[in-house]
C-alpha cells in the first residue's frame, strides 16, 4: 500500500508538469509513448503472441503512431495503418511464427487500434477544447474519484458481489458509491473552469454518472482480459500500480464520453 501511495503521488507530480510545463508537441510525444507501451502490454500478456518479440515491437510502434494520425491526419492514414497490420498478422501467421485463433485476432486489434483510439480522446481534449488544461482533468476526476468512492463504499457496505468471475472484489455498493464519486469529480473539475465555459448542473451530474458506469465497464473489460491472459498486472511499469492499461483502464472508455458531451457543448 505505502509503495502504490508513493507511485501514485509522484505520478500526479508528473503529469501536472507534464500538462502545464511543457509544450503540446512534448506532450503528444509523451502520450504517444504511453499509448505503444498500452499496445505492449496488451499484446505481451499473450503467451502465443508475447514470445515473438518482433511482433510485439511492430503492435507497439502502430500503437504510438495512432493518437499521432488521430490528431495531425485523417481516417485514411488510419485506415492504411489498418491495412499494414492486417498484412503483418496475415505474414506471421502463414510464416507459423505464431498461431492466431479468433481471439488473438480480436486482441491485436483491440489492443493496437481499440485501445489507443480511446485513449486518444484524452489528447483532443486537452488540444481542441476552448480550456483544454483544465478540461483534460474531467475524465481523470470521473475515472479515479470512481476508483476511490467504489473502494471505501465497497469496504464499508459491499455485500453483494457486482461480476464475482471477473473481479471477485467489486461489489454492487461500491459501484453504487463510485457513481456519487464520478460526479463529485467532475464537479470539482468544473469549479476550476471560467465563466465563459461554464457546464449546466444537470450536464455535470449527467456526465459525473454515466461517466462513471462507463469508466466501470472500462476496468471489467481489462480485468476480463487479464483473466482470460491469466495475468494479474498488464505490466509493472508503476509500482504497486501495474501498466498503463491497470491505471487508464477506466480513463479508456471515460475520456471519449466526456468528449462527446464537451462536444454537444460547443466547448470543443
Amino acid at each position: 500500500m505505502k509503495q502504490r501511495v508513493i507511485t501514485g503521488l509522484i505520478g500526479i507530480v508528473i503529469f501536472f508538469i507534464v500538462v502545464y510545463c511543457l509544450p503540446v508537441e512534448a506532450i503528444v510525444g509523451i502520450f504517444a509513448a504511453l499509448c505503444g507501451f498500452a499496445s505492449y502490454e496488451a499484446i505481451h500478456i499473450n503467451k502465443e503472441m508475447g514470445k515473438n518479440k518482433l511482433y510485439v515491437a511492430i503492435s507497439a510502434l502502430m500503437g504510438a503512431f495512432i493518437p499521432v494520425a488521430i490528431l495531425y491526419f485523417d481516417i485514411t492514414t488510419m485506415l492504411i495503418m489498418a491495412a499494414v497490420y492486417t498484412a503483418v498478422m496475415v505474414i506471421f501467421a502463414f510464416s507459423k511464427k505464431i498461431k492466431f485463433n479468433l481471439g488473438r485476432v480480436v486482441e491485436s486489434y483491440v489492443g493496437v487500434f481499440g485501445v489507443t483510439t480511446l485513449l486518444s480522446s484524452v489528447m483532443k481534449i486537452f488540444i481542441l477544447s476552448s480550456e483544454g488544461k483544465v478540461l483534460v482533468l474531467m475524465p481523470f476526476a470521473v475515472a479515479w474519484c470512481t476508483d476511490i468512492f467504489a473502494q471505501l463504499c465497497g469496504i464499508a457496505f459491499g455485500k453483494h458481489k457486482l461480476c464475482p468471475k471477473i473481479s471477485p472484489k467489486k461489489t454492487v455498493e461500491g459501484s453504487v458509491g463510485g457513481i456519487l464519486g464520478g460526479v463529485i469529480g467532475v464537479f470539482i473539475i468544473s469549479s476550476l473552469l471560467s465563466e465563459a465555459a461554464t457546464i449546466p448542473v444537470a450536464t455535470l451530474i449527467f456526465m459525473g454518472a454515466c461517466g462513471s458506469v462507463i469508466s466501470q465497464i472500462g476496468d471489467l473489460s481489462m480485468s476480463l482480459l487479464k483473466r482470460l491472459n491469466g495475468v494479474k498486472d498488464f505490466s509493472n511499469l508503476f509500482p504497486g500500480h501495474g501498466g498503463v492499461l491497470d491505471r487508464f483502464d477506466s480513463v479508456m472508455l471515460a475520456a471519449p464520453f466526456v468528449e462527446l458531451v464537451l462536444r454537444s457543448l460547443g466547448i470543443m
